[in-house]
């Protein structure tokens, strides 16, 4: 029922991008407006909510840019924003926000994942504070299938899949961009390559994952058969520097939510030749649980490669003491993921 009210105010009310928690306007001339404030958007969105029976309650918050709460001085003009909470019969809480189509029901926008937010209720005995937890994490997984020839020319299928948060900046990109331009940025990071067609699969349904499905080819450096190749099969696929470029930090890394990252690749070799030497794997692991870095290369047949790389990073926020440890594994990352593969013929 909070899914179906929210999306009646999403149709009703667009987001015009300003923040605040109280109605500058009576809320029927946002209505009939199409267009609000987060607050026009959202009280709305709880009268909705409460006209269809429903619990709710103003939650107070203050968005990323706009800096933490400290839940001991509470001041009024440290918020800057209000969703709506309505209490689940199991005791949890699902926190509703009607400011972006992007986002499935239950999902709060990037910018409101930021400490905790405050209740306002009739009874102030019964206002409190209210954790805000992200329900979705960045997720993005590659599915590859390549196949070399002799000369060095690589063809193949690339599935490229989005979830939670992932999803949505992708589909901001899109809507944005339009596909042309945005297969245009993706072949950047893909010198030589060309894709005639790009599939987009649940680009209007944000309550599934993003799939972004396409064929490629890259012509051979070579005019004939080489003794030996030398490929890097992630190069491109996965982040392009190490975000950490400072040696030291004295403030925490603030991810907003958990994040998963997945490669998972086959490279089919020409006939007649053979990987001359199986790179060793990786496992990097961060302090108390807190994530790591997985990778792999085995041999899955004659002449089939398999690679695998898994980052996974299980908190949103990370203090200062654990970023000497993020900024190794993401170098130990990069450092894999650049490796190149050494294939020669056959003896």
């Amino acid at each position: 029922r909070a899914a179906a009210v929210r999306a009646l105010v999403l149709a009703a009310v667009r987001y015009d991008g300003t923040n605040g928690y109280t109605a500058a306007a009576p809320l029927r001339r946002a209505y009939d407006a199409h267009r609000g404030t987060a607050a026009d958007v959202n009280l709305l969105l709880l009268a909705a909510l409460r006209e269809a029976g429903m619990v709710a309650h103003p939650l107070l918050l203050s968005t990323r840019d706009h800096g933490r709460i400290n839940p001991e001085f509470p001041l009024l003009d440290r918020f800057n924003y209000v969703v709506a909470l309505v209490p689940l019969p199991d005791g949890t809480d699902l926190l509703v926000d009607a400011t972006d189509p992007l986002l499935p029901c239950g999902t709060l926008p990037e910018r409101c994942l930021n400490g905790s937010g405050h209740t306002v209720a009739e009874a102030p005995a019964n206002s409190r504070w209210v954790e805000l937890k992200p329900r979705q994490r960045f997720v993005h997984f590659q599915q590859l299938t390549l196949a070399l020839d002799a000369a060095g020319g690589l063809t193949g299928t690339v599935h490229d899949e989005y979830a939670g948060y992932a999803a949505r900046a992708v589909r901001a990109e899109l809507a944005e961009l339009g596909e042309p331009k945005y297969l245009a940025q993706l072949l950047r990071r893909h010198e030589g390559w060309a894709v005639p067609k790009l599939a987009v699969a649940e680009l209007e349904n944000p309550a599934q994952p993003l799939a972004l499905n396409y064929a490629f080819s890259q012509s051979a450096e070579a005019a004939a058969p080489v003794q030996a190749l030398y490929i890097s099969p992630l190069k491109g696929f996965g982040p392009a520097q190490n975000p950490f470029q400072a040696e030291s930090r004295t403030f925490a890394v603030d991810f907003a939510a958990p994040r998963e990252e997945s490669i998972a690749a086959t490279l089919a070799l020409p006939a007649g030749y053979e990987l001359a030497e199986l790179p060793k794997g990786a496992v990097v692991e961060l302090s108390d649980g807190g994530g790591r870095f997985v990778y792999n290369v085995a041999l899955a047949a004659p002449g089939t490669v398999q690679i695998s790389s898994r980052l996974t990073l299980r908190k949103p926020v990370y203090a200062a003491s654990e970023y000497a440890n993020l900024r190794e594994l993401y170098r130990r990352l990069l450092e894999k993921q650049a490796e190149k593969l050494v294939i020669k013929k056959k003896a």
